[in-house]
């Protein structure tokens, strides 16, 4: 295994419009997996988002607000829908240029929506049940399933986990080319990969929030960062 430390690219929330926003858990959970994290300023400059897609080992979309319901052929009709469309001009413009390189990609919450957008899928816009504010991020209050025979249940090695979860939104049609790899419950999406990429993996929860007391979210960014050397 190579000593040399992966740098991951992250796609930050923005404060004011001109604040970079990206919480420290995220932060910890790529350095304690053993990769350099960056968060990258938003930009379409073809230039720039070439520059990105070469320097960059691996590529982790985080969470924020919810994507722009045009990019998936609808309009806003969902319940506390909330948009940026400058983080989702530069997000779109970064996939674009690392999709087909094979790098390892992840996302988390708002990620693993954005991802399936980008790949043609769509989301509800609004679901209840799933926002388990002011419950502390740490708790994990609802149960998953993991599907047998998938990248997700490799890692974590068990069919049910624990998770918090923090949105309103969640995928409704998969992706093609996407699997989707956990659901919840009550049937929400929780998690999806796509089994024909190096490493290629959204989950619904925020597993940075306990990566260091819980195993099976701290291989998540192990398993990431391993594909990035």
């Amino acid at each position: 295994m190579s000593n040399v430390k992966p740098l991951i690219a992250m796609a930050s929330s923005y404060q004011g419009g001109n604040t970079i926003a990206l919480r420290q858990t995220y932060f910890n959970a790529i350095y304690d997996a053993g990769g350099i994290p960056v968060p990258l300023e938003r930009t379409t400059d073809p230039a720039i988002i070439a520059r990105y897609a070469a320097d960059f080992d691996g590529f982790f979309f985080t969470g924020g607000v919810d994507v722009d319901p045009k990019h998936y052929g609808e309009e806003i009709t969902g319940e506390g829908v909330e948009v940026d469309e400058a983080r989702d001009a530069f997000e779109f413009a970064l996939y674009e240029a690392v999709k087909d390189s094979g790098k390892p990609i992840l996302g988390v919450c708002r990620g693993i929506q954005f991802l399936n957008v980008a790949r043609g899928g769509s989301l509800h816009q609004h679901i209840e049940g799933h926002r388990q504010t002011p419950v502390p991020a740490i708790e994990r209050h609802q149960q998953v399933t993991v599907f047998p025979n998938t990248r997700l249940r490799a890692l974590v090695g068990e069919e049910q986990i624990a998770v918090n979860s923090f949105h309103h939104q969640a995928i409704k049609e998969i992706a093609p080319g996407l699997i989707i790899t956990a659901r919840a419950e009550d049937g929400t999406v929780e998690a999806m990969e796509d089994p024909r990429h190096p490493f290629f993996l959204g989950v619904q929860w925020h597993p940075e929030y306990y990566h260091r007391m819980d195993r099976t979210s701290a291989a998540i960014f192990e398993a990431f960062i391993e594909a990035c050397r």
